[in-house]
């Protein structure tokens, strides 16, 4: 979990480049040629989700194979990659919380990386701190299967899922309303 917490920080680094971009001027200068305003959001959406998904099953490839030669313990390569994919749609939730942001108040968008930091915190630290149930649910990082060695639980994988795809789809249609920062 704690790796994909830092592959999530790469997913909002990546994303909040586009208020970057905007600021600088760069947004501007790309968005008068014939690229339109979603397919600029939607590739720095989908460079974001594309690039923490593969750097997620690399780590837990890489995990499994190492793994595998330091002990006989050790998860196989096909576990290692699973548990690893099965922190991804936690991860794209936070993704899809810096794109409603970009999208829709690119002001506060850098309040991205305290969501994060607080979904960590909750999530994993939340039942430490004695902080009630339904403050710890609304960490995505709470809502993971426990792997390797549990089962895959599908439902909140679902759910997750979907949250992300509705906040990225919200933060686009902000994001074709407004002008540029």
């Amino acid at each position: 979990r704690f790796v994909a917490v830092a592959v999530a920080a790469a997913g909002v680094a990546l994303l909040l480049r586009l208020v970057g971009a905007e600021r600088g001027g760069l947004g501007e200068v790309v968005l008068t040629t014939p690229v339109s305003r979603t397919r600029w959001y939607a590739a720095h959406v989908a460079v974001s989700l594309v690039l923490v998904t593969a750097l997620m099953a690399l780590f837990g490839l890489v995990l499994g194979v190492v793994g595998s030669a330091v002990t006989p313990l050790a998860p196989s390569v096909g576990a290692a990659v699973g548990a690893a994919l099965s922190t991804v749609p936690a991860i794209w939730v936070v993704v899809g919380v810096a794109a409603l942001l970009c999208g829709a108040l690119p002001r506060v968008a850098p309040l991205a990386w305290g969501v994060l930091l607080v979904a960590f915190v909750v999530g994993e630290l939340g039942t430490t701190m004695n902080l009630p149930s339904w403050v710890i649910d609304a960490s995505p990082f709470a809502h993971l299967s426990q792997l390797p060695g549990g089962e895959f639980e599908r439902v909140p994988a679902v759910w997750l899922t979907l949250i992300a795809a509705a906040l990225i789809v919200a933060g686009w249609a902000a994001y074709r309303r407004r002008d540029a920062v």
